[in-house]
């Protein structure tokens, strides 16, 4: 059960869910990815739904080389990137990222698509959602062992879920993330990991993450999709 847990690491943020999903997001697509010579365009699209609010942010690089040796470069699709058949407006700095952020009901295909002169991508990655979730009857305790259950479809391949537990008044964070095997529908959380959490009121919402990797016309698409859960309030003694 242990080669399931990453390390759960304290971190003190004023506010959690914001600051963490950066975390969360490109970096680690970023981070698998190959050596600049191994390909010669890449796409990293990431979408991230927010169920307390009700609200989705969709973002989409787009990556050359334009040199056998040469470093990888956003550049721009000369139609557009769309998300699920919407437009994305282009966000112009260093380089070009293509990026939606609206209210929307949550949907679990999502679809990223472009051009590149002939050659039409149509990138789909697929993640349900966590509708509700809770814990074994009683008040958790740090001395003895307890199950995550979820309201939703059992966890699929390249899924995990981190657990986001955020002391009273949020001035502590305390992440653990799951590599979470197809199929399972409950964690068991042994007293150990519980035992990282200070005795009193905790916040705590799930973050179901899904990574996948595919290849198109020559190019190497990444895809992260993060849906974050409505939070629930638990006492631990």
């Amino acid at each position: 059960m242990d080669r399931l847990w990453s390390e759960a690491n304290i971190i003190v943020y004023r506010s959690m869910k914001y600051i963490f999903f950066l975390a969360l997001g490109f970096p680690l697509i970023s981070a698998c990815t190959d050596t600049p010579s191994a390909r010669k365009r890449t796409a990293e699209c990431y979408v991230r739904y927010l169920a307390s609010e009700g609200q989705f942010r969709a973002e989409v690089t787009l990556r050359e080389a334009r040199g056998p040796q040469a470093e990888l470069e956003a550049i721009e699709a000369p139609e557009g990137v769309r998300y699920n058949g919407t437009l994305m407006p282009a966000v112009y700095g260093k380089g070009v990222r293509y990026q939606l952020e609206q209210p929307a009901g949550y949907h679990n295909r999502h679809t990223f698509s472009w051009k590149y002169g002939e050659q039409a991508f149509s990138f789909p990655v697929d993640l349900p959602a966590i509708t509700s979730f809770s814990f074994g009857p009683g008040r958790l305790s740090r001395q003895r062992p307890d199950t995550l259950r979820w309201n939703g479809a059992p966890l699929e391949q390249g899924e995990s879920i981190v657990l986001l537990w955020e002391s009273t008044g949020g001035s502590l964070t305390v992440p653990m993330e799951i590599s979470g095997i197809p199929g399972q529908k409950t964690i068991e959380f042994p007293a150990a990991k519980l035992a990282a959490l200070a005795p009193g009121t905790w916040t705590l919402y799930l973050v179901r993450k899904k990574r996948v990797k595919a290849e198109q016309n020559g190019a190497i698409l990444y895809g992260l999709a993060e849906y974050f859960t409505a939070s629930d309030t638990l006492k631990v003694e």
